[in-house]
């Protein structure tokens, strides 16, 4: 596979690889918004389901893609691996558990319409 030179990538243990350049990471870090998402139909056969972190880039304010992480199992490990603090004050993910689990120690303030969602798939489904 060939990445562009600027390109970050990380491995760990075979199961998840990690996609970015310097400036996506470099927008992360000035940026307190972020939207995590799953997904499990657009993802290459080998792994098992994909995150994108998206987060407002620019003066007009879009939200952009800018980490890729593909994953082999349902755990989805986001760590530090460039020496860039980061620290946003808002995290908005879709709620299933199996995905934030492992970021437990950021505070999340989730939309009250995505609890109310999931809420309801519990429900409907009991």
């Amino acid at each position: 596979m060939l990445l562009p030179q600027n390109c970050f990538y990380y491995v760990n243990n075979d199961e998840m690889l990690n996609f970015s350049t310097k400036f996506e990471i470099e927008k992360l870090v000035i940026t307190k918004f972020w939207i995590i998402v799953e997904t499990f139909k657009t993802v290459p056969i080998m792994f098992l389901q994909m995150y994108t972190t998206h987060a407002l880039v620019g003066i007009n304010s879009k939200i952009l893609p800018l980490v890729y992480i593909l994953s082999r199992n349902q755990k989805c490990y986001i760590g530090n691996n460039y020496d860039y603090e980061l620290n946003p004050a808002c995290i908005i993910s879709d709620f299933k558990k199996k995905g934030i689990h492992n970021i437990f120690y950021i505070i999340f303030k989730l939309m009250l319409f995505h609890l109310a969602q999931n809420v309801w798939r519990k429900i409907r489904y009991r």
